[in-house]
């Protein structure tokens, strides 16, 4: 129960979270237009290329060996702190080598040197939040990733819209001056978050020898998981536009809202699973999670295509954004298929089986970035979309053939839609309201 708990308080804070910041969000678009708001788009996917390529991995080590309780983290947390600037140092040196090599202007051809500043120590702060926060995830405090993650889901659109004004929009320098303060702010509440757990114990080779050792066993999956959801906008850049890439930009956001749903679920489910040894208790949790979720999500996806062609696109976007309807149509049955196996790979890792979530990640990243190269030339941001589902396609059904061949489970087990798990869903959501009102009446009486 105390899973299921965690689980709901992760996607309510995701879901207020989200849905807040995407209101604020819904400004932006409209706000910067097609080109500026590509140029924005292109930040974030460059940063959610980069510093999961950098990192071998180091990260997901970092969560594994917390997670299942191989190491505490107060013991360790000095030896992840000195790797984390080692990374951040890298990562912001490689920035401008790639300007000074050229390789950024292939992406933005207008990105001058001053802006290339800002966007090296937006991805120095970057990197260092990302290592801190595998602390938090491997020593399951989602209380303390909400809470970073509210703050700055709602300080980025706001400081973003404050430049515009200040700053004007004749250049794109206010973009990478609201990347660089949003990133300094994000690492300056992981270090306040994670003060309790530093130490001056020595550097700790064994782990991480031990963290590199199951990284670069999940980092090639980790990639390419990436690869899948962020190489469709680089490459859409690069072949067409930034006005483009801010247009398919929306369409990917409106589906990657649903994903909150499994994201939400999915640390708590690795921690659980990591805790204990392969049962059919968490078989039979696994394959209930997935059918609901898909159903669930089916429906979601259905109501947000609706509620986008019919009030988004009109009241909040303009018409300059109306040729995102068929991207994000066409993403509607890839992003079901990610969201599949964003459930069995979660089995995968936590049973000490990493390997095959990097294979199966792997294959969908190679079929999707092959489709990406015919695609896009030819369709533009419909190429990307079709590419994007074909990969998530192949990626979940390479999954579900190891899911067969190597767990005591039935394929269509995952799939069959239950009336009994409806019902075990609504008795523990009624069981958890109780539980939580039981909680606050008694507080109350207490003061």
């Amino acid at each position: 129960m105390s899973s299921f708990n965690h689980s709901i308080r992760n996607f309510i804070t995701k879901l207020v979270v989200s849905g807040v910041a995407f209101l604020i969000f819904l400004c932006i678009p409209k706000l910067l237009g097609p080109e500026l708001f590509g140029i924005f788009s292109f930040q974030t996917a460059f940063v959610g290329l980069l510093i999961p390529l950098s990192s071998f991995g180091f990260g997901s080590g970092i969560v594994y060996l917390l997670s299942s309780n191989k190491y505490v983290v107060t013991e360790v947390s000095n030896t992840i702190l000195r790797l984390a600037f080692v990374l951040a140092i890298l990562n912001g040196a490689l920035v401008s080598i790639l300007y000074n090599l050229g390789f950024l202007q292939s992406f933005v051809a207008s990105i001058n040197a001053n802006q290339m500043v800002y966007f090296s120590l937006a991805i120095f702060c970057q990197s260092l939040s990302f290592i801190l926060g595998r602390l938090f995830y491997g020593n399951s405090d989602f209380k303390i990733l909400n809470r970073i993650e509210i703050s700055i889901s709602l300080l980025n659109p706001i400081l973003l819209i404050a430049l515009f004004f200040l700053l004007g929009s004749a250049d794109a320098t206010f973009l990478y001056i609201s990347f660089l303060g949003v990133s300094l702010i994000g690492f300056l509440l992981h270090a306040y978050f994670a003060r309790r757990f530093w130490n001056r114990k020595e550097y700790n080779k064994e782990f991480v020898k031990a963290a590199s050792s199951y990284g670069m066993q999940s980092w090639p999956g980790d990639l390419a998981v990436r690869a899948n959801l962020r190489m469709d906008q680089l490459i859409l850049i690069s072949f067409s536009s930034a006005s483009a890439l801010g247009v398919y930009n929306i369409a990917v956001k409106l589906v990657e809202l649903v994903w909150l749903i499994p994201d939400a679920i999915g640390p708590v489910l690795f921690n659980r699973i990591a805790k204990q040894e392969q049962s059919e208790e968490s078989l039979a949790l696994i394959a209930r999670l997935h059918r609901l979720l898909l159903s669930f999500s089916l429906v979601l996806l259905i109501f947000l295509a609706l509620i986008t062609y019919y009030i988004i696109i009109p009241f909040f976007l303009g018409t300059d954004y109306s040729a995102m309807m068929i991207p994000l149509v066409l993403l509607i049955p890839g992003s079901l298929f990610l969201i599949s196996s964003k459930i069995f790979t979660k089995l995968f890792s936590a049973t000490g089986q990493v390997k095959w979530t990097s294979q199966i990640s792997i294959i969908g990243a190679l079929v999707s970035i092959v489709g990406y190269f015919l695609l896009i030339p030819m369709w533009g941001m419909q190429g990307a979309a079709i590419a994007s589902t074909i990969g998530y396609f192949c990626l979940s059904a390479a999954g579900w053939i190891l899911l067969v061949k190597n767990y005591p489970i039935h394929l269509l087990d995952f799939f069959d839609i239950r009336l009994d798990d409806w019902i075990w869903l609504f008795s523990n959501l009624k069981h958890w309201y109780r539980s939580n009102l039981t909680i606050q009446i008694n507080a109350g009486e207490r003061i």
